[in-house]
């Protein structure tokens, strides 16, 4: 049977919403009862998908704002974090084997003497002032850094001052990139709600035509009429061994014929929550399961399944 392949981009979404609207204005009595019953408005979806679309510019917009504030950002504080972590090395061979000694610069160290640098930057912006205040609060003569920063040309004070605009920087391309979230998450809402509607006309007008495809086309869907052909697949695994299976058919049956368990696992690895198939069970591919991975749980003796597949698993 043919295949109603519904769009997923906002502008091919909001052309078949207008494709089924003109369609219908010149014939109602085929989808009339039945937008009626499930309550769907075909102008306001035309409205909320046009609106969808504006909350995906008005995302595109934040989100290339954003991207531009974390690159400000990484642009001023990386030379100056760089900096810092060199000073951190310093610090350590300053007081080795006393590691403990760096906490009071507000370094985090485990007894190893391994330092763990903080990954985000506002953290590393912290830890660089929590630096400079301490080096601020030595007099000079006993100060562990006053010949190393002097050798090494570092002024922390400029470096705070440049620090000070990453921050700034930094806030910039959170609150961004909130906003562009929040306007995404409001595209989504929209979209999803409009597509939900799309499957609804699309299921109906399949079941209404049967096999003239060419009917949905006239509506403004795409089909895809290549058929495929499904088989039933008989696998054996050796004890303890897996296997990964493309193209098992969501809803076809999963069949142990074996007298051992068996464990099924979404996608292509052996990882996550099993789903296990006693012996003599047979159970339905659930969605999403169209890649399994079949896992022999058994140590000692092998065990043999029957799935459904498609016999062109690259569809």
């Amino acid at each position: 049977m043919a295949r109603v392949i519904y769009p997923k981009d906002v502008k091919a979404i909001s052309a078949l919403i207008k494709a089924i609207a003109d369609k219908h204005a010149t014939n109602e009595t085929v989808l009339k009862a039945f937008l009626i019953h499930h309550q769907i408005d075909l102008s306001q979806d035309n409205i909320n998908i046009h609106l969808a679309e504006e909350y995906n510019q008005n995302h595109i917009m934040l989100s290339n704002q954003s991207e531009n504030a974390r690159q400000q950002r990484d642009v001023l504080f990386s030379p100056i974090f760089h900096r810092t972590k060199s000073i951190i090395q310093f610090l350590k061979s300053f007081y080795t084997p006393n590691y403990k000694a760096l906490t009071q610069w507000g370094i985090t160290v485990v007894a190893s003497g391994k330092i763990i640098y903080p990954t985000a930057v506002l953290d590393q912006i912290k830890l660089f002032k929590k630096i400079k205040e301490t080096n601020n609060s030595y007099p000079p003569i006993s100060n562990p850094l006053t010949n190393y920063l002097t050798t090494n040309n570092i002024n922390l004070a400029t470096d705070a001052l440049i620090a000070a605009k990453a921050s700034i920087h930094n806030t910039q391309y959170q609150d961004l990139k909130t906003q562009s979230e929040i306007k995404t998450k409001q595209r989504d809402q929209l979209k999803q709600s409009v597509q939900a509607h799309l499957r609804l006309i699309g299921n109906y007008l399949k079941k209404l035509y049967g096999n003239n495809t060419k009917q949905l086309g006239l509506w403004g869907f795409e089909i895809d009429d290549n058929i495929l052909t499904h088989k039933i697949r008989t696998t054996k695994l050796k004890p303890g061994k897996k296997i990964t299976i493309k193209g098992a058919i969501i809803g076809g049956n999963f069949t142990n014929i074996g007298k051992y368990d068996i464990s099924i696992y979404k996608g292509l690895h052996a990882t996550g929550t099993p789903i296990i198939v006693s012996t003599t069970q047979s159970i339905s591919i659930p969605k999403k399961y169209n890649t399994i991975t079949v896992l022999s749980t058994n140590p000692q003796h092998e065990v043999i399944f029957q799935v459904l597949t498609s016999s062109n698993p690259t569809k």
